[in-house]
C-alpha cells in the first residue's frame, strides 16, 4: 500500500472509531497528516556510511553504531545500511 493510500485508510479507520475512542481517532488522524506530508515533500536522498561520514563530519563507524542504537534510522539493510541525509547528525 502507498502512503497517500495508507493515510486514507487510517482516516477511514479513525472516523469508524471515533464514536469509541475520540483520542485514538484523533492520533490516527495526526498520524495520516504527518505521513501526508512526508510523502508529498519529496524523494529522501539515501546515503551509505562513507559518503554519509563525509557529509556529517562523523566517521562512518560511529554512524554504524548510532544505527544499531537506534540514534539513527537504517535504511538499507544491516549488511549495507543507509541513512537519510535529512538525519544525518551535523
Amino acid at each position: 500500500m502507498r502512503p497517500l493510500e495508507r493515510t486514507a485508510c487510517w482516516r477511514k479507520r479513525a472516523d469508524d472509531i471515533e464514536p469509541y475512542a475520540e483520542g485514538a481517532a484523533r492520533a490516527l488522524r495526526v498520524c495520516a497528516d504527518e505521513l501526508d506530508a512526508d510523502a508529498r515533500s519529496g524523494p529522501v536522498e539515501l546515503l551509505g556510511l562513507t559518503e554519509a561520514a563525509k557529509q556529517s563530519g562523523y566517521h562512518r563507524d560511529s554512524l554504524g553504531r548510532m544505527i544499531r542504537r537506534g540514534a539513527l534510522s537504517n535504511a538499507g539493510t544491516k549488511a549495507r545500511p543507509k541513512v537519510a541525509a535529512s538525519e544525518l547528525p551535523r
